[in-house]
């Protein structure tokens, strides 16, 4: 690739950064045939800023070229495309061998000529064109996962979303308190919407610590979200979490109580996982519930409280970038049914205590949505070992919350 100069004076212009103008919602690239996107890394001769924003917002472009002795000033023009031609927008004399302008989105050219000491003009240099293009301001909303640990398979791996995040995306890891120092990601994949990206870090420049997520666009433009957690390999992942759970009764315990649903109930559980490879793994979950039964019939009414605690085998499954979980689960426990008794118009009966082993399997749902805050919903059957065979037990839905330590 070749650059004008200027022929008598052989003065090559500096080419500049990626200039965004216009209240930082618009920056310059060049054309060559076809619109040349520059990053800071092509600036020639130096790596001076080529913009600057003002207090009132306005962002201003530099034009930069190589400075020549013997030379009493320059002559930068500037046009813009319109239909049918050019139009001159800018003409300025200049003792410094760069260029200040403000500009609005379109087509321009420019060309430089030299005035040697005694006022001479040198022959302009060619034209070179150029495009001020619209650059918004993107903004980072979210990111997922919050966290992650040193020693998981898919460590670097981030989806962000937010708002005008465009092709041509830089994505940094900042560390808190070290502004100056960044991370470049390795790859950043932007979607067609401008609201998702999907970014891999270098896991070998990673550090267990607290960093903030950087995106910068083409014009400069820059956008911020912390906190992103990076900490040291853990051995167990803990998941606590209670649930509302009312009682659907199954078979004869329906005609048993001559009702289907008790509303009062709540779910308490403690997973205990080995750290995620490849998003999943099994462990064991401990549970605890408990249940208030009340029915009124004809002539008495019915009260007992049914509490009790199974262990199960689970095996975890993450899906969507770790924001969904699917467990599957099945074991065995006791559950207890104490204080059961009767209440009659003439007198109650003594309480009733029944000890039941049941055996139970189900699935359940989480979705992160803060932090290490989860939403849990899911549905699981106990099946009950009485002597009556036609008493088999209950279905279980819960909708819950909990939290990953």
């Amino acid at each position: 690739m070749s650059f004008p100069v200027l022929k008598d004076r052989g003065i090559p212009p500096r080419l500049p950064r990626k200039l965004p103008v216009n209240k930082g919602r618009f920056f310059l690239c060049f054309c060559l045939g076809v619109s040349l996107y520059l990053i800071p890394e092509t600036v020639l001769w130096g790596q001076e800023e080529a913009y600057r924003v003002e207090e009132d917002g306005r962002f201003v472009q530099i034009l930069r070229w190589k400075e020549q002795e013997n030379i009493l000033d320059y002559e930068v023009e500037i046009e813009r495309r319109q239909a049918g031609g050019w139009e001159t927008v800018l003409t300025e004399r200049t003792g410094t061998a760069f260029c200040e302008v403000s500009l609005a989105a379109g087509t321009y050219r420019y060309r430089v000529r030299a005035y040697d000491l005694l006022e001479r003009p040198g022959e302009a240099a060619e034209w070179v064109q150029f495009e001020v293009l619209l650059a918004e301001q993107p903004e980072l909303l979210r990111f997922s996962p919050e966290v992650f640990y040193l020693d998981e398979k898919n460590l670097g791996a981030v989806t962000l979303w937010g708002r005008n995040l465009a092709p041509g995306l830089e994505v940094y890891l900042r560390p808190e308190g070290k502004p100056e120092d960044r991370i470049p990601a390795d790859t950043v994949t932007v979607e067609d919407s401008g609201q998702e990206a999907r970014v891999v870090f270098s896991p070998g420049l990673l550090r267990a610590g607290d960093y903030t997520i950087l995106v910068v666009n083409q014009g400069g433009l820059k956008s911020s979200r912390g906190t992103f957690k990076i900490l040291p390999g853990k051995s167990l992942d803990i998941q606590v979490s209670a649930e509302y759970t009312p009682l659907l009764l199954h078979g004869r315990l329906n005609d048993l109580f001559e009702t289907v649903f008790f509303p009062l109930g709540f779910y308490g559980r403690l997973n205990l996982i080995p750290l995620k490879r490849d998003w999943r793994a099994p462990g064991i979950e401990f549970e605890a519930s408990r249940y208030q039964l009340w029915i009124r019939k004809y002539s008495y009414e019915v009260h007992g409280q049914l509490a009790g605690g199974s262990i199960y085998s689970i095996y975890q499954r993450q899906f969507l970038n770790r924001r969904l979980a699917v467990t599957v689960y099945a074991g065995n426990g006791i559950y207890p049914l104490p204080a059961y008794h009767f209440f009659y118009p003439w007198g109650t009966m003594e309480p009733m205590a029944v000890l039941i082993p049941v055996i139970s399997a189900g699935v359940s749902f989480q979705w992160i949505t803060i932090d290490s805050v989860f939403m849990i919903g899911g549905v699981d059957f106990i099946h009950l070992f009485t002597s009556d065979a036609s008493l088999p037990g209950y279905l279980r839905p819960f909708l819950g919350i909990g939290r990953h330590f």
